[in-house]
């Protein structure tokens, strides 16, 4: 008989894994922006008729742009994950046996979206993974991995 809950550690794993907003994401989405932005001006001096439209096409690529920069420049991590626990973003730090139903999940939109989803002592958590450096199925590998790590160390 075979037992599926053997947890198998993969030694290649760090004991920490940093998560952090994707650069080659963010560069793409600012080139973009620019591009239209500039176009976007160009447009607005050669043809002075749309001014609503420029005035709200203006605004969002202008806030495109500045979540570019702003995630380009941001060293900070945006998910930490250990055996101890996980922390997301800029919220608390949670142990392993305070979380619940950690999966990461997806949504079709025009695409797959994916999200980290967990349930804490402060409810239902859901992070996007899709403006990170991780792909959906290496972080589903590491929750397992890391939980499996907490559950060791308490047997």
């Amino acid at each position: 008989m075979i037992n599926n809950n053997l947890f198998t550690d993969d030694l290649s794993v760090p004991d920490e894994t940093r998560i952090y907003y994707s650069k080659r994401e963010s560069i793409i989405w600012l080139i973009i922006s620019a591009i239209l932005l500039t176009g976007l001006i160009y447009t607005a001096f050669v043809d002075s008729k749309s001014y609503m439209a420029v005035v709200i096409m203006g605004a969002v690529f202008s806030y495109v742009l500045y979540s570019s920069i702003k995630s380009l420049t941001n060293k900070s991590p945006q998910i930490i994950l250990n055996a101890t626990g996980i922390q997301a973003g800029k919220l608390p730090f949670y142990f392993w046996n305070e979380i619940e139903n950690d999966e990461v999940v997806t949504k079709i939109r025009k695409g797959p979206v994916y999200f980290l989803k967990y349930n804490s002592p402060s409810g239902t958590k859901k992070i996007s993974i899709s403006v990170l450096d991780i792909n959906h199925k290496k972080l589903e590998k590491l929750l397992i991995i890391y939980r499996g790590r907490s559950n060791c160390k308490v047997s």
